[in-house]
C-alpha cells in the first residue's frame, strides 16, 4: 500500500519567517515552497508565479510518496506432476516347481540263461528316477510402484500491480477567521491514499519417484521314471 500526502503546512510556517527587503525578491513565496518541498523529498506542483494569490497558494501542492510492499498472497490452484516410471534395482525372478501329468513307467523283459521247462518271471527291485523340467514359457509381469516419498516444491510468482487512488482524511486543520467569530472557519490540507495491489501466485509441484518391479514366473514339472527289471 502506498500513501501520498499533499500538505502545505510546512510551507505556510516557512513563509512567516521570510525576511523583508531585498531577500523577498530572490526568495519569494513560490520559490521558498519549492525549496522546502525538494528538501522533504517531494514534488512541487501548482501555480509557479512569484507573487501568488491566496487561491493560487491553496492550489500549490508538495507530494511526498512512500511505498510499502505487502506480504505475498497465495492464489490459483497447485500443479501436481508425476515423472515417467524409471526402472530401479534388479528384476525379481520366482521359480516354482509344479508337477504335471502322471509318471511314465517303462517295462522290459529279458531272457537270462537257458530256458527250462518252467519259466517264472521274477520282478527285481524297481529303479525310480525323477527330473525337473520347464512345463511352458515363463510369464513376466511388470508393475510401477512408488520408490520413495513425494517431493513438494513451491515457487512464488508476482503478477501485475494495480494502483487505485482514494481521497484521505484532511490533516493540519487551522483556524483562518477571527477568534471572536461565532463560527470557526478552518483550512485543512487534503490527502490522497494510493493503494497498490500485486497479484501473487504460489505454484506447488509434487513429484513422486517411481520404480518398475518385474516378476518372472517359470512353470516347472517333475518327470518320474520307474524301471523294474525282470528275471
Amino acid at each position: 500500500m502506498r500513501r501520498r500526502l499533499t500538505s502545505l503546512a510546512v510551507l505556510a510556517a516557512a513563509l512567516t519567517v521570510i525576511p523583508a527587503g531585498s531577500a523577498l525578491a530572490d526568495h519569494n513565496v513560490t520559490h521558498t515552497r519549492q525549496q522546502i518541498c525538494t528538501a522533504a523529498g517531494g514534488t512541487f506542483s501548482g501555480p509557479g508565479t512569484a507573487t501568488p494569490t491566496v487561491n493560487q497558494q491553496d492550489n500549490q501542492r508538495c507530494t511526498v510518496v512512500t511505498s510499502v510492499d505487502g506480504p505475498p498472497t497465495p492464489s490459483g490452484t497447485p500443479t501436481v506432476t508425476t515423472s515417467e516410471p524409471q526402472p530401479v534395482g534388479e528384476p525379481t525372478s520366482v521359480t516354482e516347481t509344479v508337477p504335471v501329468g502322471e509318471p511314465t513307467i517303462s517295462e522290459r523283459t529279458e531272457n537270462v540263461g537257458e530256458p527250462t521247462s518252467t519259466t517264472v518271471d521274477v520282478p527285481g527291485t524297481p529303479t525310480v528316477t525323477q527330473a525337473d523340467r520347464d512345463a511352458g514359457p515363463a510369464t513376466v509381469v511388470s508393475e510401477d510402484v512408488p520408490s520413495g516419498p513425494p517431493v513438494v516444491q513451491q515457487e512464488i510468482r508476482r503478477g501485475q500491480s494495480v494502483t487505485t487512488t482514494a481521497p484521505g482524511a484532511p490533516i493540519n486543520c487551522r483556524r483562518v477567521n477571527n477568534a471572536n467569530a461565532n463560527q470557526t472557519v478552518e483550512r485543512c490540507d487534503r490527502t490522497e491514499i494510493d493503494t497498490t495491489t500485486t497479484q501473487t501466485t504460489v505454484i506447488t509441484t509434487t513429484t513422486t519417484p517411481m520404480e518398475t518391479v518385474t516378476t518372472t514366473t517359470q512353470p516347472r514339472e517333475t518327470v518320474t521314471t520307474t524301471v523294474t527289471p525282470y528275471t
